[in-house]
């Protein structure tokens, strides 16, 4: 997020509160997805706390957006996870950062809206390495269900069908799918087409 000015609206022993405010903000949808109140976000950046002149780097702390985006201000409001955080921070505008970022995992819906259920949904990228079973995966999710939007690597426990075959195996599930080129395959099915050998 390319923010123009940061300011602290108020500071405890375990969280600081920020307003950020960036000309880019117009709409309740920043950077392709929407911002609600009570979603989750990793803050990251240095910050010079405007308390003792100390700058204080922030390495992807967790945190919460706590207002409704102020389109009209052009605003986003963030309480972030930092101990001690009244010792550095109290109420004041225009402090002095460096490589200030928002990333949101995790978009919440208090009441519903006419396009997403009301829940908590994450969103970006989750990546499983390595585990006892070997269900390695990396999984990409959109902000609208608990369901990953794509998925590479084990498709046992996605519990999903697609033309009534269930996802298993090693592979790839997508809701949609481009391809600039040639595809192989042995067997399928594809919108109710049975692919063979033959």
């Amino acid at each position: 997020m390319n923010t123009t000015t940061l300011s602290v609206t108020s500071a405890s022993a375990t969280s600081v509160n920020f307003t950020l405010s960036d000309s880019n903000i117009t709409g309740a949808t920043y950077g392709s997805a929407a911002w609600y109140k009570d979603s989750k976000i990793m803050f990251s950046g240095t910050v010079r706390g405007n308390k003792n002149n100390t700058d204080i780097i922030f390495s992807s702390a967790p945190g919460t957006v706590t207002a409704t985006m102020g389109t009209t201000a052009h605003t986003l409001q963030i309480s972030v996870d930092y101990k001690n955080a009244s010792t550095y921070f109290e109420t004041g505008n225009n402090l002095t950062y460096e490589d200030v970022s928002v990333m949101m995992y995790q978009i919440h819906i208090a009441n519903g809206t006419t396009q997403v259920p009301t829940g908590d949904y994450p969103i970006g990228i989750y990546m499983k390495a390595y585990s006892s079973d070997k269900s390695t995966f990396i999984d990409v999710y959109g902000g609208t269900s608990q369901t990953p939007s794509a998925r590479m690597g084990l498709l046992n426990n996605l519990n999903l069908s697609v033309n009534d075959q269930p996802t298993t195996g090693f592979g790839l599930y997508t809701n949609n799918g481009y391809f600039n080129g040639t595809l192989v395959s042995t067997n399928g099915i594809i919108g109710g087409w049975t692919l063979g050998q033959n």
